[in-house]
């Protein structure tokens, strides 16, 4: 597996998403996001701490498989929480992607809680 480029945030970059508890896949997020009343979507206040670029390959992966474990997500667990109601995420992206993957792993190996949203 080549480096992948991580750039720390500090805390700089908040945003509002969906976080989603133990969504299987991208599509699985993209439905249960869809079935949610408008007024419950982009609710949730997310931090991001590390923002890591990922290849196609490894984003493909993570987004065919958000339960199974990573290892991106295994070497930052320390760099993930949730302090009230703001989640501190990491930012798994890709430029191949039109999107990016918000996760907070509650001290898992995988994207047991997660969002998508539009890269931009």
């Amino acid at each position: 597996m080549e480096k992948n480029k991580a750039s720390k945030n500090e805390g700089t970059n908040r945003l509002m998403a969906t976080i989603l508890r133990k969504p299987c896949d991208v599509q699985d997020w993209h439905r249960r996001y869809d079935a949610l009343p408008q007024e419950e979507r982009d609710c949730d206040e997310c931090v991001v701490e590390l923002s890591i670029e990922l290849t196609a390959a490894e984003f493909e992966t993570l987004s065919q498989d958000l339960l199974n474990d990573n290892e991106v997500i295994r070497a930052h667990t320390a760099d993930m929480w949730r302090e009230g109601d703001v989640w501190h995420c990491l930012e798994l992206t890709c430029p191949a992607y039109p999107y990016k993957i918000l996760v907070e792993s509650e001290g898992s190996y995988y994207a047991r809680y997660a969002a998508l949203v539009a890269r931009g």
